[in-house]
């Protein structure tokens, strides 16, 4: 029996969940290569595996890195203890991860 219960959601679209087309055009010029570069590199996994979570992972991290960005200034500070994911970031990066 194949196992059709997603165990992750991709969303896009609205303020909280921009698309990749969105992404590119506000993440700040120091980030849209990373981003571009992760993106990539999802999408031919999801094409040569089959899977799509590596595709959600890549989305959601870099959704909430522009959320992050668009946040005021004193917002962007995560406290010491936050858990930083760094699913979908280039090799050498960290994503903060967005304090609601």
């Amino acid at each position: 029996m194949n196992d059709r219960t997603p165990h992750r959601t991709i969303h896009v679209g609205g303020p909280t969940h921009p698309t990749p087309a969105e992404l590119r055009t506000e993440l700040p010029d120091d980030l849209r290569m990373d981003f571009e570069e992760a993106y990539q590199d999802a999408l031919a996994e999801a094409n040569a595996n089959g899977t799509l979570r590596p595709l959600a992972d890549t989305l959601a991290t870099w959704q909430a890195e522009l959320a992050r960005h668009r946040a005021p200034t004193a917002d962007r500070v995560a406290p010491a203890d936050a858990t930083r994911s760094t699913v979908g970031c280039a090799p050498g990066h960290s994503m903060s991860p967005v304090l609601e």
